[in-house]
């Protein structure tokens, strides 16, 4: 009887994960482009998330790295010994006369900002494929509200517990 309810269970199992597909896949697919993975998966509403994520981090390098290029500048303009100006003219938007400190204090700050995005979008690119692949994984997973349990007395061999719990 405990053999039948094994082998039962295994085919319900095989053919519930017919219908999902191979995670190692899945991830792959959202390794090479964002999103895809979740497709696969028919969770297309995490798409524009992914991408909202993506996008706000790459703007934010952008905007640290134009920053980075202005602060840049402007302390390289405003030591005394450098009257090229390699790196342009000092931008409108950065404040004239402070001492060259602190523009390279903001210049370093900006440039490690820059830096840090470029980890936190591969972080963000690297949860996108994580969560495609364990979703994948957990597809065929049941979640019904039936989460009963039935407890009782056999004798097949001698005295014994029986814990039985429904599988739909």
């Amino acid at each position: 009887m405990v053999i039948l309810l094994l082998a039962t269970a295994g085919e319900l199992r095989a053919q519930a994960r017919d219908t999902v597909p191979e995670p190692k896949s899945v991830m792959i697919k959202s390794l090479m482009v964002p999103g895809w993975g979740q497709i696969v998966n028919e969770q297309g509403w995490k798409v524009p998330v992914i991408y909202a994520a993506l996008g706000g981090i790459v703007a934010y390098q952008i905007y640290s790295h134009d920053r980075y290029a202005g602060y840049r500048a402007a302390y390289y303009n405003s030591l005394a010994a450098n009257t090229d100006q390699r790196f342009g003219p000092t931008p409108d938007w950065v404040p004239a006369g402070q001492p060259s400190t602190l523009y390279r204090a903001n210049r370093d700050l900006f440039r490690n900002r820059r830096d840090m995005a470029v980890v936190y979008v591969g972080l963000a690119w690297g949860f996108n494929a994580l969560d495609a692949y364990i979703f994948a994984h957990l597809k065929d997973f049941d979640v019904s509200d039936d989460v009963s349990m039935r407890v009782g007395v056999g004798f097949e061999q001698g005295p014994a517990l029986r814990f039985t719990i429904p599988i739909h």
